[in-house]
């Protein structure tokens, strides 16, 4: 990968700032390809000629100073240049005096010290410009170094603060061992960031470097690293213990054509593990069928992640996630904190507007956020836009008209696939009235109730919703177990078609008997059970329930799109299942990781791709499990009884066969494109 160094000189003195842009030494190559600073300090000459690209002193030393770092940006996923900042400032009582015509950054306090680059500062006229600093004279001499990432250097680059930019840009830092190694990782996404920890680094192999320089000032540092035979989805670079490279090998050798011939079960087709594409499904009649969903799932798991969070969070700490699992709200110390979730990683918003107090409920759909309150103005929501959580109060038009009172028992809500808002809410009286609102945003941006739908219940002891999903649109229902007061278990579901509400009683008394709580995923409907059956799950649209006993007396955690059930069995031991086929369980083929201590789990969370871990430990309260999604399954395929003809691409891994895998990865430096 190219990456392109320019840097420039500031120096303010007497009310005035002299710029100067400075010049590579072959020096600093070394110090790269090393991975060693080379900014400590800033030293002063009087020279007035000129270094050449070869030279490694300045032409007449005067003075060296320490240097500060005032700013460092080293994060690729920023969108802005790479850049180190190092000052020296005097202020008045300093009382050196001096004059100086040359610079250069340099790694010691030392006389004469070696430097890594150099600017002659010259006036309009390309005359030798001289500076002379009086004692107690205020001076700022700021050196600015800028690393350009080009052709494609940001899908090897780690996002954050990344220890190994900060070696190139010459930070000055202490690490535990000045070594890059290389090992194999777990590709969970191709191009992005994934912040891990590496509890095994035993097979880690130390990179190798070397310098080859050009014609001009550029130079290429080539690091070299052979991990020997096994199949290798992605190699990691790291250094002082961090992820700081990810080079993935997913497209290095020509993809396997595959084929497969099968029914679907539940209208799901599973394909295969590391798919890169499918180029062709066709029936019996072989006609080329269309209308499917090409779908990425996990049966296993990948590496720990830490640090997704700028806050301490515990299992105790009230949380919300969002009906599509790409958000997730925390509330706490009178702040709701909200991040979006994309490729494995955590991006805080500005949240400061968001309530946490007085909340009855709190969803999120897609970017809309809905907060049912028991103060005025009642119901707020919130769309996430530019990194910002947009306030609106919802105008209750339609409610204010009717007799019920802003006293409610329970609520949820639901986005749908028209972008309108229903909210489904049960008063707070001796009736439990259930209604429903419909949030439309009109051509002001404001979200109003067009209407409120009575259900036929008089009565109603949950509100719940299923969020869209390939089997039914997104909905609300209402169950109760008392019709005009008379034991009846019944559940009306919600048609926004027809804006009328659906009776459906087969399954409300197996939901509602004996429950401990009741959970919706996906098209999934979870009830935890006091008693045996202990779980039921509810598969919609028919609401089939997968069994009694799904899996014994135990906790339960579904995810958000019903795709995995995590359990904790009577012996304590946890377990992660594949539920997305109805009535078909399926453990995930590798076992929980070994660095899960599953003694100190607490709770657990599914949010995109990550299972969220709550421990008793203090030192490590929250950390995730990625999943990998390296299974592929075609789902909306229109007949079960029918068999499809798939043809499809496989990912070849290198390293199979007893092939060996090495990494070489060249560095390509200087100022020039």
């Amino acid at each position: 990968m190219k990456l392109k160094l320019h840097n420039k000189y500031e120096i303010k003195i007497k009310g005035k700032t002299y710029t100067a842009y400075n010049t590579l030494l072959k020096t600093v190559y070394n110090k790269i390809a090393n991975l060693q600073q080379f900014t400590s300090h800033i030293a002063l000459g009087t020279g007035s000629t000129a270094l050449s690209f070869t030279d490694t002193q300045l032409g007449a030393y005067a003075k060296t100073y320490a240097a500060t770092t005032e700013e460092i940006n080293t994060d690729v996923s920023s969108n802005n240049d790479l850049y180190i900042k190092k000052l020296v400032a005097l202020d008045d009582s300093n009382q050196d005096s001096f004059s100086f015509s040359e610079l250069g950054l340099t790694d010691s306090s030392s006389y004469n010290p070696t430097v890594f680059n150099h600017v002659l500062l010259k006036d309009e006229d390309d005359n030798v410009l001289t500076i002379t600093r009086d004692a107690g004279e205020p001076i700022e001499i700021r050196v600015t170094i800028y690393l350009e990432l080009t052709a494609g250097a940001k899908a090897l680059f780690t996002a954050g603060s990344n220890k190994l930019i900060k070696r190139i840009l010459g930070e000055d830092f202490v690490v535990a061992d000045n070594k890059l190694y290389a090992i194999r990782g777990n590709s969970l996404s191709t191009s992005a960031y994934v912040p891990r920890t590496l509890t095994d680094t035993t097979s880690a192999v130390q990179f190798s470097s070397s310098i080859t320089y050009g014609n001009s000032q550029d130079a290429n540092v080539t690091f070299i690293a052979e991990l020997g035979a096994g199949e290798t989805e992605e190699i990691l670079g790291l250094y002082d213990g961090d992820v700081c490279i990810r080079c993935g090998t997913y497209d290095v050798q020509t993809a396997n054509s595959e084929t497969l011939s099968d029914n679907p079960t539940d209208a799901i087709l599973e394909i295969d593990e590391n798919v890169k594409s499918i180029e062709s499904v066709t029936d019996s009649n072989n006609t080329t069928v269309t209308g499917y969903d090409v779908v990425k799932y996990s049966k296993n798991f990948g590496d720990k992640l830490t640090g997704m969070f700028d806050q301490t969070f515990t299992s105790s700490t009230t949380r919300v996630i969002a009906k599509d699992g790409k958000t997730i709200a925390f509330i706490t110390n009178s702040y709701t904190y909200v991040y979006t979730y994309n490729n494995y990683t955590f991006t805080k918003i500005n949240s400061s507007l968001i309530p946490h107090s007085n909340i009855i409920s709190m969803q999120i759909c897609g970017n809309i956020i809905v907060c049912i309150l028991s103060q005025s103005p009642y119901i707020q929501i919130f769309e996430i836009t530019d990194g910002n959580a947009v306030k609106y109060d919802a105008q209750l038009n339609y409610y204010d008209m009717t007799s019920y009172g802003y006293s409610w028992l329970s609520a949820d809500s639901i986005v749908t696939e028209n972008n309108k808002i229903l909210v489904g809410l049960i008063l707070n009286t001796q009736e439990k009235t259930p209604l429903l609102l419909t949030l439309v945003k009109n051509q002001s941006g404001d979200w109003v109730d067009t209407q409120v739908t009575h259900p036929t219940l008089d009565y109603a002891d949950k509100v719940i919703s299923l969020y869209k999903n390939n089997y039914n649109p997104s909905t609300i229902y209402f169950l109760t177990s008392k019709y005009n007061n008379s034991t009846t278990y019944l559940c009306q579901e919600y048609n926004e078609t027809t804006n009328s509400f659906t009776m459906n009683s087969t399954v409300t008394y197996a939901i509602l008997n004996s429950t401990q709580g009741i959970t919706t995923g996906g098209r999934i409907i979870m009830s935890e059970k006091s008693a045996s059956p202990y779980l039921r799950l509810y598969y919609a649209p028919s609401y089939d329930y997968a069994g009694d006993s799904f899996l014994g007396q135990g906790s339960y955690y579904l995810s958000y799109n019903g795709e995995y059930l995590a359990f904790k069995d009577s012996n304590n031991a946890y377990h992660v299942y594949n539920t997305h086929q109805k009535g078909e369980k399926e453990e995930f083929i590798s076992d929980i990781p070994s660095y899960v201590t599953q003694s100190t789990i607490t709770d657990l969370a599914f949010v995109g791709d990550i299972l969220l871990v709550f421990t008793s430990s203090q030192a490590e309260p929250l950390y995730g499990i990625a999943l990998k999604n390296s299974y592929t399954r075609l789902d909306k395929m229109a007949d079960n009884t029918e068999t499809y003809d798939v043809a499809y691409k496989t990912y070849n891994l290198p390293g199979g066969d007893d092939e060996g895998v090495k990494l070489t990865l060249t560095l390509g430096l200087g100022e020039s494109e």
